[in-house]
């Protein structure tokens, strides 16, 4: 830093290498680790990577293993996004990999896809809970199917599950246990077990048929069908439970 003295030629010079000095000083003062936008998760100028459009190939890339922050990988068509596993839909879009917290290699890291058509999904990674990446959740409902079932979970916790159970048959002025077990949904509800309907179809419009539910737990439900007439019956049974997911 220079010193002037009074009545000091050519000062000019001087005077500009005292700004930049204080200027550089200040700088190391609010960034004294000298961390990069990058780092913290800084957006790009440009996309760093783009799946093209006539990728088809199952397993093409994985977005489990984007994990750079502050890139971004455009997915432009419906053919590219199937060849990239762990996408939260099948759709085109942007992801966008963020920074939540910085630790060199021990970050905690958040994915975000925005689909083409305003979906809106998320995930975190927590480099100190596992360190994988957590389930993908959005601002639009999202649907599921296995063998147990279907089901649909809104953004609020609401989670409607449903499904049909295969015809059986009930013998005459008899009662018999629904498929003669306990029913798994296919997903899990949370809090208070959910509010369940059962609907029977029948192989004809002749005579009664009832069903009865016996029992309820977050994860399966059981009951019973009674037939009322003199002849066998064949009965589908339709059925719809309504709860929480969160």
């Amino acid at each position: 830093m220079h010193i002037f003295k009074k009545g000091e030629p050519n000062w000019v010079g001087p005077l500009n290498q005292n700004f930049e000095d204080v200027s550089n000083h200040v700088a190391s003062v609010d960034n004294p680790h000298r961390v990069t936008a990058k780092q913290v998760g800084a957006w790009p100028l440009l996309y760093t990577d783009i799946i093209a459009p006539t990728t088809q190939t199952p397993g093409y890339a994985n977005a489990d293993e984007w994990t750079t922050p502050g890139s971004a990988i455009a997915i432009p068509t419906y053919t590219a996004a199937q060849s990239v596993d762990n996408l939260p839909v099948p759709a085109p879009g942007t992801m966008v990999v963020l920074c939540e917290r910085f630790q060199e290699e021990k970050s905690d890291l958040r994915q975000v896809y925005i689909c083409d058509d305003g979906g809106v999904y998320s995930r975190p990674k927590y480099y100190y809970d596992q360190n994988t990446w957590k389930r993908w959740r959005s601002n639009l409902p999202t649907s599921g199917t296995n063998a147990n079932g279907s089901w649909v979970q809104w953004p609020d916790g609401t989670m409607i599950t449903y499904g049909k159970l295969t015809s059986q048959t009930v013998p005459p002025n008899s009662t018999v246990g629904i498929q003669e077990t306990s029913i798994p949904l296919p997903v899990m509800f949370i809090g208070d077990t959910p509010n369940i309907s059962l609907t029977p179809l029948l192989d004809t419009g002749m005579g009664a048929v009832s069903v009865k539910l016996g029992g309820v737990t977050r994860s399966a439900f059981w009951g019973s069908v009674t037939n009322f007439i003199s002849i066998e019956r064949t009965v589908e049974i339709h059925w719809q439970a309504i709860g929480r997911w969160k």
